[in-house]
């Protein structure tokens, strides 16, 4: 029942974030992205038995997406309507920071099944950034079919991409861990080893 309530907790917030972040771009409150996606991170990492590697495979991640975004803003695929690239670096980065903060305790049993994890990204990708230009956070491209083709693709690359380096960085061991145990975490996270 715990590894459940963790998973359903992890989810909503990974919902609720993203709301509102999406809501708050290209808004005037568009800095809510820095707030809340800040404090889902803090709480997953809290948790995690080894917050230190979970911690560099969520900013890793979440760099490298928000840098293919900016690849696929300059192709025309989409544009961010608040026009300002500050804004842009730091909603989109939050973003996909938001997103890493799934993989370890709600997406793991995804990390050995890569097909599985391109097809949720080739599914989820397009799906949320079409929800996207619906609330008014950013405008799809001429092309609508090709911006969304091209989020299929990003996607279903970077997700099993993420997966398999949580799998190498974080571990099998820890990665089934749904919370913090000092006595299973290693000497390089700050907590004591068995």
């Amino acid at each position: 029942m715990i590894r459940w309530l963790v998973i359903i907790v992890n989810l909503f917030a990974y919902d609720i974030c993203w709301t509102l972040t999406m809501f708050g771009a290209g808004r005037s409150w568009w800095w809510v992205a820095i707030g809340v996606t800040a404090l889902s991170v803090a709480g997953q990492l809290a948790i995690s038995p080894v917050w230190r590697k979970e911690a560099a495979i969520i900013l890793g991640g979440a760099l490298v997406g928000v840098v293919t975004d900016a690849i696929g803003m300059r192709l025309g695929m989409f544009s961010y309507r608040a026009g300002s690239g500050v804004q842009f670096w730091i909603v989109f980065f939050a973003l996909w920071a938001n997103f890493g903060t799934v993989l370890r305790p709600s997406l793991f049993w995804m990390w050995n099944r890569p097909l599985l994890a391109a097809l949720l990204g080739a599914a989820g990708g397009p799906l949320a950034y079409w929800i996207g230009s619906r609330i008014g956070a950013i405008n799809l491209g001429d092309s609508v079919a090709a911006s969304l083709v091209w989020f299929g693709v990003q996607y279903a690359v970077l997700t099993p991409a993420w997966m398999f380096a949580a799998r190498r960085v974080i571990g099998e061991r820890a990665g089934r861990d749904l919370r913090s145990s000092p006595n299973e975490a290693t000497p390089a996270e700050g907590r004591p080893a068995p």
